[in-house]
């Protein structure tokens, strides 16, 4: 006996040679997926070093993503292209997933950086900067929608930017069309969310590359209309005229803030040189 006895091992030196606990050992032997080999009348629970390699295979294939009913079943119905359907179908789940997770990391990268941007931001300094071209996917709300409507409208936008499989920043911004920035009027016509590149979408809106006046806001949304009026008198005084839209970014909004005064939003309108007439 004591020589069969050398054959096995106790639970906690199973437990010790696979990197678990005993409990979980019990628990796999509660739901039937790895039974003792040998279990004594006294309750005693034995394994043999072969089941190691049975622990070994419940390991791979857990790290896999595989729920125990799954690997249990496997288990009891095993063969060899049955194992590369589960590691094929995992790895593709994998792959799945390690996309999720690139995506969150660019857009945890985009949102650091546009956060940084809003604390180095030098308030109600305007100035004229170059922008490069961006892609928009755009989406129109009445100024008459009520609150429910727009944010019926925004996860819809949201929906369709996930279906689209575009890479998106997180803040959502706006756009004043050029005809209601030359009557002073500062109502977004458009709500946009950037993206990495160009789609085929109907929804797709392309801010030119050019000139821009650009100013960083801080405060509440509803106080935007002044440095409006501070940034369309500075490209007056520049000598430069308004030749397109207006935009509005969040630079830090109410994900880092919860007191609208320290928002931080960055409005800027394309511009061009005033064209001056030559004397003759």
């Amino acid at each position: 006996m004591e020589e069969k006895r050398k054959n096995y091992l106790t639970t906690g030196e199973f437990a010790k040679l696979c990197g678990v606990t005993k409990d979980a050992l019990f628990h796999y032997d509660r739901i039937g997926l790895l039974k003792p080999e040998l279990t004594k009348e006294n309750g005693y629970r034995y394994y043999s070093l072969n089941q190691f390699f049975t622990f070994d295979l419940i390991s791979i294939l857990k790290e896999a993503g595989s729920s125990l009913r799954e690997i249990k079943e496997y288990i009891h119905h095993q063969d060899t292209k049955r194992f590369l359907a589960i590691l094929q179908e995992k790895q593709a789940s994998l792959a799945a997933e390690q996309r999720k997770i690139d995506k969150m990391q660019r857009l945890l990268q985009s949102t650091i950086e546009i956060t940084r941007q809003g604390l180095a931001a030098a308030y109600t300094k305007p100035q004229i900067q170059w922008g490069e071209q961006e892609y928009l996917i755009v989406f129109a709300v009445s100024s008459l929608a009520e609150e429910r409507q727009w944010l019926d409208q925004v996860c819809e936008h949201f929906d369709y930017c996930a279906s689209c499989g575009v890479e998106e920043e997180i803040p959502l911004g706006c756009i004043v069309l050029q005809q209601n920035l030359e009557k002073g009027l500062f109502i977004e016509n458009f709500y946009y969310t950037k993206i990495a590149g160009p789609v085929v979408s109907d929804r797709l809106f392309v801010k030119p590359a050019g000139w821009y006046g650009i100013i960083d806001h801080q405060g509440p949304y509803d106080t935007l209309a002044d440095s409006y009026q501070q940034l369309l008198q500075f490209i007056q005084q520049q000598q430069y005229q308004i030749c397109g839209n207006g935009y509005e970014k969040d630079l830090i909004d109410y994900f880092a803030v919860s007191d609208p005064e320290q928002y931080v939003t960055r409005i800027s309108i394309q511009v061009t040189p005033t064209v001056k007439s030559s004397a003759t």
